[in-house]
Protein backbone atom coordinates (compact mmCIF):
# COMPACT_ATOMS: atom_id res chain seq x y z
CA UNK A 1 0.00 0.00 0.00
CA UNK A 2 1.23 3.77 -0.07
CA UNK A 3 3.55 5.18 2.56
CA UNK A 4 0.92 5.34 5.54
CA UNK A 5 -0.07 9.07 7.10
CA UNK A 6 0.48 9.35 10.56
CA UNK A 7 -1.91 10.90 13.28
CA UNK A 8 -0.75 11.39 16.97
CA UNK A 9 -2.39 13.23 19.60
CA UNK A 10 -5.32 15.68 20.17
CA UNK A 11 -4.44 17.50 16.33
CA UNK A 12 -4.19 14.03 15.26
CA UNK A 13 -7.16 12.82 15.88
CA UNK A 14 -8.79 15.38 14.37
CA UNK A 15 -6.99 15.18 11.57
CA UNK A 16 -8.22 11.37 11.53
CA UNK A 17 -11.66 12.16 11.74
CA UNK A 18 -11.58 13.98 8.46
CA UNK A 19 -9.25 11.93 6.74
CA UNK A 20 -11.81 8.85 7.92
CA UNK A 21 -14.91 11.01 6.62
CA UNK A 22 -12.95 11.59 3.12
CA UNK A 23 -11.81 8.10 2.98
CA UNK A 24 -14.92 5.92 4.79
CA UNK A 25 -17.75 7.76 6.55
CA UNK A 26 -18.46 10.55 8.66
CA UNK A 27 -18.86 9.04 12.27
CA UNK A 28 -17.39 10.51 15.94
CA UNK A 29 -14.35 9.21 17.19
CA UNK A 30 -13.15 9.29 20.77
CA UNK A 31 -10.26 8.53 21.73
CA UNK A 32 -9.25 6.04 25.01
CA UNK A 33 -9.29 8.84 27.95
CA UNK A 34 -5.73 6.66 29.66
CA UNK A 35 -4.00 6.40 26.14
CA UNK A 36 -2.19 8.62 23.42
CA UNK A 37 -3.53 8.38 20.33
CA UNK A 38 -2.04 7.35 17.25
CA UNK A 39 -3.19 6.09 14.19
CA UNK A 40 -2.17 5.63 10.63
CA UNK A 41 -3.57 5.49 7.12
CA UNK A 42 -2.73 3.76 3.72
CA UNK A 43 -4.69 3.66 0.56
CA UNK A 44 -4.11 1.80 -2.89
CA UNK A 45 -6.29 1.79 -5.67
CA UNK A 46 -6.72 -2.29 -6.97
CA UNK A 47 -9.21 -2.51 -10.02
CA UNK A 48 -11.40 0.46 -9.63
CA UNK A 49 -11.65 -0.37 -5.74
CA UNK A 50 -9.90 1.54 -2.63
CA UNK A 51 -8.21 -1.03 -0.25
CA UNK A 52 -7.89 1.35 2.98
CA UNK A 53 -5.33 0.28 5.52
CA UNK A 54 -5.48 1.62 9.29
CA UNK A 55 -3.96 0.85 12.60
CA UNK A 56 -5.65 2.65 15.67
CA UNK A 57 -4.77 2.93 19.25
CA UNK A 58 -8.41 2.20 21.18
CA UNK A 59 -10.89 4.59 20.08
CA UNK A 60 -15.14 4.18 20.20
CA UNK A 61 -17.12 5.36 17.25
CA UNK A 62 -20.24 6.22 16.36
CA UNK A 63 -22.21 6.95 13.02
CA UNK A 64 -25.95 8.16 12.76
CA UNK A 65 -27.67 7.80 9.23
CA UNK A 66 -30.82 8.87 7.92
CA UNK A 67 -33.34 6.34 7.87
CA UNK A 68 -33.47 7.36 3.92
CA UNK A 69 -30.33 7.73 2.78
CA UNK A 70 -29.56 6.69 -1.02
CA UNK A 71 -25.53 5.63 -0.49
CA UNK A 72 -25.22 2.59 -1.80
CA UNK A 73 -21.62 1.91 -1.43
CA UNK A 74 -20.14 -0.81 0.97
CA UNK A 75 -17.03 -1.27 2.62
CA UNK A 76 -15.68 -4.68 3.88
CA UNK A 77 -13.86 -5.07 6.64
CA UNK A 78 -10.97 -7.48 7.48
CA UNK A 79 -9.18 -7.65 10.64
CA UNK A 80 -5.69 -7.93 10.61
CA UNK A 81 -4.98 -7.82 14.68
CA UNK A 82 -6.84 -6.28 17.85
CA UNK A 83 -10.49 -6.62 19.85
CA UNK A 84 -13.72 -5.16 19.51
CA UNK A 85 -17.49 -4.84 19.15
CA UNK A 86 -19.40 -3.47 15.87
CA UNK A 87 -23.15 -2.95 17.28
CA UNK A 88 -25.71 -2.05 15.14
CA UNK A 89 -29.75 -2.13 14.42
CA UNK A 90 -29.26 -5.95 14.47
CA UNK A 91 -27.25 -7.44 16.72
CA UNK A 92 -23.06 -6.99 17.47
CA UNK A 93 -20.68 -7.81 15.39
CA UNK A 94 -16.85 -9.01 16.78
CA UNK A 95 -13.81 -7.93 15.68
CA UNK A 96 -10.72 -10.07 16.15
CA UNK A 97 -8.05 -10.83 13.84
CA UNK A 98 -9.42 -12.80 10.96
CA UNK A 99 -12.74 -11.59 11.23
CA UNK A 100 -14.36 -10.10 8.06
CA UNK A 101 -17.58 -7.77 8.12
CA UNK A 102 -19.82 -6.75 5.77
CA UNK A 103 -20.73 -2.06 6.25
CA UNK A 104 -23.01 -0.69 4.11
CA UNK A 105 -22.70 3.18 4.05
CA UNK A 106 -26.04 3.61 4.47
CA UNK A 107 -26.15 1.73 7.83
CA UNK A 108 -25.65 3.46 11.51
CA UNK A 109 -23.17 1.68 14.36
CA UNK A 110 -21.56 1.81 16.87
CA UNK A 111 -17.51 0.93 17.30
CA UNK A 112 -15.23 0.08 20.34
CA UNK A 113 -11.51 -1.28 19.71
CA UNK A 114 -10.45 -2.00 23.28
CA UNK A 115 -6.76 -2.47 22.20
CA UNK A 116 -4.25 -1.27 19.16
CA UNK A 117 -5.86 -2.58 16.44
CA UNK A 118 -5.09 -2.98 12.35
CA UNK A 119 -8.04 -3.03 9.81
CA UNK A 120 -8.28 -3.20 6.07
CA UNK A 121 -11.20 -1.73 4.34
CA UNK A 122 -12.11 -2.89 0.52
CA UNK A 123 -14.50 0.01 -0.37
CA UNK A 124 -16.58 -0.76 -2.86
CA UNK A 125 -18.47 2.55 -4.58
CA UNK A 126 -22.40 1.99 -5.13
CA UNK A 127 -22.33 1.68 -9.00
CA UNK A 128 -19.94 -1.14 -8.77
CA UNK A 129 -21.85 -2.92 -5.43
CA UNK A 130 -24.98 -3.37 -7.31
CA UNK A 131 -23.54 -5.76 -9.56
CA UNK A 132 -22.67 -8.02 -6.55
CA UNK A 133 -26.17 -8.04 -4.94
CA UNK A 134 -25.70 -9.72 -1.93
CA UNK A 135 -23.18 -7.16 -0.48
CA UNK A 136 -26.19 -5.07 0.36
CA UNK A 137 -28.66 -5.91 3.71
CA UNK A 138 -27.43 -5.38 7.22
CA UNK A 139 -24.10 -5.30 8.83
CA UNK A 140 -22.89 -9.17 9.11
CA UNK A 141 -20.22 -10.98 9.90
CA UNK A 142 -19.12 -12.96 6.68
CA UNK A 143 -17.88 -16.94 7.85
CA UNK A 144 -15.09 -17.39 4.72
CA UNK A 145 -14.09 -20.81 5.93
CA UNK A 146 -10.18 -21.91 6.06
CA UNK A 147 -9.52 -21.35 2.22
CA UNK A 148 -12.20 -17.98 2.23
CA UNK A 149 -9.91 -16.48 5.11
CA UNK A 150 -6.21 -17.28 3.44
CA UNK A 151 -7.66 -15.33 -0.01
CA UNK A 152 -8.51 -12.36 2.67
CA UNK A 153 -5.54 -12.20 4.47
CA UNK A 154 -3.74 -11.14 1.12
CA UNK A 155 -5.77 -7.74 1.72
CA UNK A 156 -2.52 -7.08 4.13
CA UNK A 157 0.26 -7.43 1.87
CA UNK A 158 -1.05 -5.79 -1.40
CA UNK A 159 1.82 -3.91 -2.52
CA UNK A 160 1.81 0.18 -3.67
CA UNK A 161 0.68 0.67 -7.21
CA UNK A 162 -1.78 -0.48 -9.94
CA UNK A 163 -0.56 -3.66 -9.73
CA UNK A 164 -2.94 -6.70 -11.82
CA UNK A 165 -2.53 -9.05 -9.59
CA UNK A 166 -3.40 -6.77 -6.48
CA UNK A 167 -6.55 -6.27 -8.36
CA UNK A 168 -7.44 -9.75 -8.92
CA UNK A 169 -7.14 -10.39 -5.46
CA UNK A 170 -9.21 -8.02 -4.25
CA UNK A 171 -11.87 -8.28 -6.78
CA UNK A 172 -11.94 -12.31 -5.43
CA UNK A 173 -12.26 -11.39 -2.00
CA UNK A 174 -15.29 -9.26 -2.68
CA UNK A 175 -16.63 -11.83 -5.04
CA UNK A 176 -16.25 -14.43 -2.06
CA UNK A 177 -17.76 -12.04 0.75
CA UNK A 178 -20.79 -11.22 -1.89
CA UNK A 179 -21.29 -15.33 -2.26
CA UNK A 180 -21.62 -15.68 0.86
CA UNK A 181 -18.57 -16.76 2.24
CA UNK A 182 -17.94 -20.95 2.65
CA UNK A 183 -20.78 -22.98 1.39
CA UNK A 184 -22.32 -24.42 4.17
CA UNK A 185 -21.27 -23.32 7.75
CA UNK A 186 -20.75 -25.28 10.39
CA UNK A 187 -23.31 -25.95 13.40
CA UNK A 188 -20.63 -24.23 15.78
CA UNK A 189 -20.49 -21.37 13.62
CA UNK A 190 -23.87 -21.11 13.59
CA UNK A 191 -24.44 -20.97 16.94
CA UNK A 192 -21.34 -18.70 18.08
CA UNK A 193 -23.18 -16.45 15.57
CA UNK A 194 -26.12 -16.58 17.15
CA UNK A 195 -24.68 -16.36 20.92
CA UNK A 196 -23.36 -12.90 19.49
CA UNK A 197 -26.39 -11.79 18.43
CA UNK A 198 -28.78 -12.61 21.92
CA UNK A 199 -25.55 -11.90 24.11
CA UNK A 200 -28.37 -9.84 25.85
CA UNK A 201 -31.24 -12.43 26.12
CA UNK A 202 -32.13 -14.12 29.02
CA UNK A 203 -33.62 -17.10 27.61
CA UNK A 204 -29.87 -17.92 25.61
CA UNK A 205 -28.35 -21.36 26.38
CA UNK A 206 -28.67 -24.54 25.09
CA UNK A 207 -32.70 -24.95 24.84
CA UNK A 208 -32.83 -21.52 23.17
CA UNK A 209 -30.02 -22.44 20.56
CA UNK A 210 -30.82 -25.71 19.74
CA UNK A 211 -34.79 -25.06 19.07
CA UNK A 212 -33.59 -21.74 16.82
CA UNK A 213 -31.05 -23.69 15.10
CA UNK A 214 -33.45 -26.79 14.76
CA UNK A 215 -31.37 -29.78 16.35
CA UNK A 216 -31.43 -31.79 19.22
CA UNK A 217 -29.63 -30.03 22.93
CA UNK A 218 -27.11 -33.13 22.52
CA UNK A 219 -26.28 -32.46 19.25
CA UNK A 220 -25.66 -28.91 20.11
CA UNK A 221 -23.61 -29.79 22.52
CA UNK A 222 -21.16 -31.94 20.47
CA UNK A 223 -20.80 -29.18 18.10
CA UNK A 224 -19.19 -27.91 21.59
CA UNK A 225 -16.08 -30.12 21.47
CA UNK A 226 -16.51 -30.59 25.50
CA UNK A 227 -16.57 -27.11 26.57
CA UNK A 228 -20.70 -26.87 26.69
CA UNK A 229 -22.85 -24.62 25.58
CA UNK A 230 -23.40 -22.77 28.65
CA UNK A 231 -19.87 -22.31 29.10
CA UNK A 232 -19.30 -20.67 25.77
CA UNK A 233 -22.21 -18.33 26.06
CA UNK A 234 -20.59 -17.43 29.69
CA UNK A 235 -17.39 -16.89 28.23
CA UNK A 236 -18.36 -14.80 25.07
CA UNK A 237 -20.55 -12.80 27.46
CA UNK A 238 -17.46 -11.76 29.68
CA UNK A 239 -15.40 -10.98 26.16
CA UNK A 240 -18.01 -8.66 25.42
CA UNK A 241 -18.07 -6.87 28.80
CA UNK A 242 -14.49 -6.28 29.32
CA UNK A 243 -14.82 -4.97 25.29
CA UNK A 244 -17.34 -2.37 26.86
CA UNK A 245 -15.72 -1.48 30.34
CA UNK A 246 -12.93 -0.35 28.55
CA UNK A 247 -15.16 1.19 25.65
CA UNK A 248 -17.85 3.09 28.05
CA UNK A 249 -15.31 4.19 31.24
CA UNK A 250 -18.67 6.07 32.58
CA UNK A 251 -21.38 3.18 32.23
CA UNK A 252 -22.08 1.29 35.76
CA UNK A 253 -20.67 -2.32 36.12
CA UNK A 254 -24.47 -3.79 37.18
CA UNK A 255 -25.54 -2.15 33.62
CA UNK A 256 -23.26 -3.76 31.61
CA UNK A 257 -23.89 -7.12 33.25
CA UNK A 258 -27.46 -7.06 33.59
CA UNK A 259 -27.07 -5.64 29.29
CA UNK A 260 -25.10 -9.01 29.15
CA UNK A 261 -27.33 -11.35 30.34
CA UNK A 262 -25.99 -11.46 33.89
CA UNK A 263 -28.32 -11.98 36.62
CA UNK A 264 -26.37 -10.97 39.57
CA UNK A 265 -23.41 -8.48 39.69
CA UNK A 266 -21.59 -10.19 42.45
CA UNK A 267 -21.33 -13.26 40.30
CA UNK A 268 -20.49 -11.54 37.09
CA UNK A 269 -17.28 -10.31 38.83
CA UNK A 270 -16.66 -13.38 40.31
CA UNK A 271 -16.45 -14.88 37.04
CA UNK A 272 -14.54 -12.13 35.42
CA UNK A 273 -12.22 -12.71 37.92
CA UNK A 274 -11.52 -15.91 37.08
CA UNK A 275 -11.48 -15.22 33.52
CA UNK A 276 -9.45 -12.09 33.66
CA UNK A 277 -7.15 -12.39 36.85
CA UNK A 278 -8.81 -8.56 37.57
CA UNK A 279 -12.02 -7.12 39.06
CA UNK A 280 -14.36 -5.22 36.21
CA UNK A 281 -13.34 -1.85 38.14
CA UNK A 282 -10.04 -2.06 37.98
CA UNK A 283 -9.91 -3.63 34.52
CA UNK A 284 -10.63 -0.26 33.53
CA UNK A 285 -7.51 1.06 34.56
Amino acid sequence: MAQPASFVGDRGLRSFRDAVALSLVPQEIVADRNRAFSASVSSSDAAGLTVLGTSVSPIRARRRIAADSDDSSVFILYAVSGTGELAHRRGVERVAAGSTIVIPAAESFDVAYAEDTSLVFVCVPGGVAESYGRLHGPIRTVELGRVGRAVTSALEYLPVGGDPAAGTAVRAVVELVASGGASASTLRDRADRMIDEHLGDFRLGVGFLSAALGVSPRTLERAFDGEGVAHAVRQRRLEAAAVRLRAHPAAAVSAIAADLGFGSASRFAAYFRERFGSSPRDWRG
